[in-house]
């Protein structure tokens, strides 16, 4: 599962693109963001499943429900033609992820984040997230933008 090749952009996890839209994101961050060409810049549809799931889950009178929907519905459009599928390669590459953890810890992880993960890595792209700790044994490459600096992370 190691990388062999420099990854060609970055995945948003859920976790990020809701940081970034509520200007939630460290300074450094920020002008990081700031910098990045969007067409190497990806969310996966679970994350706006994510978000579909939390306005679900809010009473139809919640008094957040309509401004999440619109923030869903502008991460949507932000992202349009970036929002990556998961495929038969990346449900197959989930399924090794997910055994591999499994056999090596005894505990499956979460199925969402090893998805966001193997998508991460079939697209050859730095999965972006605050969750480094619960991703590090997918094997993706991981970049958290609270803590790491962005100049080590180049891109091919």
């Amino acid at each position: 599962m190691g990388w062999t090749r420099r990854p060609v952009g970055w995945l948003f996890d859920t976790n990020v693109v809701s940081a970034m839209a509520a200007g939630g994101l460290p300074a450094a961050a920020q002008g990081w963001a700031a910098t990045l060409e969007s067409e190497r810049c990806f969310i996966s549809v679970l994350t706006l499943g994510e978000y579909d799931k939390g306005i679900a889950n809010l009473p139809d009178s919640h008094a957040e429900r309509a401004r999440i929907a619109a923030l869903r519905d502008q991460i949507a459009r932000r992202f349009d033609g970036r929002v990556l599928p998961v495929d038969a390669a990346v449900a197959r590459r989930w399924g090794l992820i997910a055994g591999s953890v499994l056999g090596r810890t005894g505990v499956a992880p979460p199925p969402i984040d090893t998805l966001i993960a193997a998508t991460a890595i079939e697209h050859r792209l730095y999965l972006v997230s605050r969750d480094v700790d619960d991703l590090r044994a997918t094997g993706a490459a991981l970049f958290n933008p609270w803590t790491d600096e962005p100049r080590r992370f180049k891109l091919a």
